[in-house]
């Protein structure tokens, strides 16, 4: 399904878009689609489309989990001993 994809182009470009998609008798957005596809298609080599490795790439620790464990309730402890004996003294 195509959905609506709106932006902003400088006036000399889209002259050469109607220019060029007339020539080549093709829509304008055959024109752009088929430019896109070439520049991604060109781009892909930096850009990470696995979705899934990226996603757990940002959960690889250095450390076992029971130590990530037990270093979060250890800071909530802390934080808790902390606010329980009445606040900040100055």
């Amino acid at each position: 399904m195509d959905k609506v994809f709106s932006t902003r182009l400088d006036a000399d470009l889209i002259r050469k878009i109607n220019i060029l998609a007339t020539k080549k008798s093709v829509s304008k957005k055959a024109l752009i689609e088929q430019a896109l596809r070439v520049f991604i298609n060109k781009t892909d080599d930096t850009l990470d489309n696995d979705i899934i490795n990226r996603s757990f790439a940002a959960w690889q620790r250095d450390e076992v989990p029971e130590q990530t464990i037990s270093k979060v309730k250890r800071a909530f402890r802390e934080g808790f001993t902390r606010h329980a004996s009445g606040g900040d003294k100055k």
